[in-house]
C-alpha cells in the first residue's frame, strides 16, 4: 500500500514540476515580448512552443532516467546490491 502511494507522489511531482516549468516558460515568454524595445522584443520566427515541446519532452526524460536511478538507491535492497557491486 504504502509502496503503491508512493509511487503515485513520484508521478505527481512529475506532472508538477512540467507543468511549473511549461507555466515559468509561457510567462517568461511573455514578459519578454511585451517589454519596451530596448529591453524586450521577439522575433516571431521561430516557433516558441515547439522549443516549449522540446523542453518538457527531455525534462519528462530526465525524470524518468534520474527518479528511477534515485529509488534503487532508497530501497534498502537495492542499495546493499549496489554496496555489493561495488565492493568486489
Amino acid at each position: 500500500m504504502l509502496r503503491e502511494k508512493s509511487a503515485l507522489v513520484v508521478k505527481i511531482h512529475k506532472g508538477l514540476d512540467i507543468v511549473l516549468t511549461v507555466i515559468a516558460f509561457v510567462g517568461a515568454y511573455f514578459i519578454k515580448r511585451h517589454l519596451p524595445a530596448p529591453l524586450g522584443g521577439l522575433i516571431t520566427e521561430p516557433s516558441y512552443y515547439i522549443v516549449l515541446l522540446l523542453i518538457v519532452i527531455i525534462w519528462y526524460l530526465g525524470f524518468e532516467y534520474f527518479v528511477s536511478s534515485i529509488l534503487i538507491f532508497t530501497n534498502r535492497t537495492g542499495s546493499r546490491r549496489f554496496g555489493r557491486f561495488f565492493s568486489r
